[in-house]
């Protein structure tokens, strides 16, 4: 048999973690981890998501007329992925989800600023800060990305929030000009303890 479909035919499918060690490593009970994997599995059957597959998922959640393809784009890269084979699994989906929905505030926030730091440098510019807004802006539907670009509502709202974060005035905003700022804003700590609800 060639060697290429050999490989091929192999089951292929990834094997995650005991419940137990998965629980221990999360804020979910066993059961929980049992329930998330059922549903997991359904829709990746191989036991891993690619980036189209998790915008396609990431898509039914929101209306019909919302664009998530980008804001997916950004949640995907907020994952630990193997630049050489960037999909995500169930571990890291697990752990994700439990940082989000039962994660501490602090936990919280660290992914939000990893969401909003895209290029992964330790740093929020007003250029990623931009990208991020449209990207949710875009995800309430209703307005294609054309028009976010050029929406003065978007640069208003980034200018006020970058302003109020970049504490020192250099431009960027690190991580604990991120925590400071959240962590003090009723707001943000307002949506993040809706997140807790989720499941």
């Amino acid at each position: 048999m060639d060697s290429d479909l050999e490989e091929f035919s192999q089951d292929r499918r990834y094997r995650p973690k005991d419940v137990i060690t998965l629980s221990s490593s999360t804020h979910f009970s066993p059961h929980e981890v049992k329930r998330i994997y059922r549903g997991f599995k359904v829709e990746c059957p191989m036991g891993v998501v690619g980036e189209d597959d998790f915008k396609e998922i990431y898509s039914r959640f929101f209306p019909r007329q919302s664009n998530s393809s980008l804001y997916a784009h950004y949640v995907f890269n907020t994952f630990d992925v193997d630049s050489a084979d960037p999909v995500i699994t169930f571990e890291e989906f697990l752990k994700w989800l439990s940082r989000l929905c039962r994660g501490t505030v602090e936990e919280k926030l660290r992914w939000m600023f990893r969401l909003y730091d895209i290029n992964n440098d330790g740093r929020i510019t007003r250029g990623e800060m931009t990208s991020v807004f449209i990207s949710i802006y875009a995800l309430l539907g209703g307005v294609t990305l054309g028009m976010l670009q050029d929406d003065s509502v978007v640069s208003t709202k980034v200018d006020d929030v970058f302003q109020r974060m970049d504490t020192n005035r250099d431009g960027v905003v690190t991580l604990d000009e991120f925590l400071d700022f959240c962590s003090s804003d009723q707001t943000v700590l307002h949506s993040l303890s809706q997140l807790t609800t989720v499941l």
